[in-house]
């Protein structure tokens, strides 16, 4: 789970640079929600996997 965490982090962070709103004067907080649903789709995803699989 906290490689999902990781790819989403970084994920966000591109997505947030290509809408150009990754560089603010001072909390991105557009970049950390995008990070954050990222994250928590990954992960979601990933527990539905999982889950199917047991």
């Amino acid at each position: 789970m906290i490689l999902i965490g990781i790819a989403a982090a970084l994920a966000g962070s591109a997505i947030a640079r290509s809408l150009g709103v990754a560089e603010t004067s001072g909390i991105d907080w557009t970049e950390w929600l995008i990070q954050i649903g990222l994250a928590a789709l990954g992960v979601s995803l990933v527990d539905r996997t999982r889950a199917k699989r047991r």
